[in-house]
């Protein structure tokens, strides 16, 4: 069963939780874990036994992210996200999501 990340609504702590894929909340759904309310938040690192992290070297065109939409860095022609690094990778999956982050302090907030 996958992994799935949350939030605590009360303190921001980082919460993991096992679901089986068609019972996984959607982002930005809240549920109770641990008698906490937590949102679903998206996860930036997909990692898996044997898996390796690191698929593509940067920068690159992003054929997943959506197009034509300004998450804050730079578009191609065909109006693909263009990520300069990883940390921007991070920043431009939370503006998709609708979350964002301050670089370095760790605080999360809902746009």
């Amino acid at each position: 069963m996958p992994t799935y990340v949350f939030e605590r609504n009360d303190d921001g702590a980082t919460v993991e939780k096992f679901f089986p894929m068609g019972d996984a909340p959607r982002i930005c759904d809240e549920i109770v874990i641990d008698g906490h309310m937590c949102t679903r938040v998206a996860s930036s690192l997909m990692v898996d036994a044997g898996v390796k992290r690191k698929v593509h070297q940067y920068p690159f065109n992003s054929e997943s992210l959506p197009r034509h939409v300004d998450l804050g860095c730079e578009r191609d022609d065909k109006g693909r996200q263009i990520v300069p690094n990883q940390r921007a990778e991070k920043s431009i999956l939370d503006a998709a999501s609708g979350y964002s982050r301050s670089i370095g302090e760790g605080d999360w907030a809902r746009d």
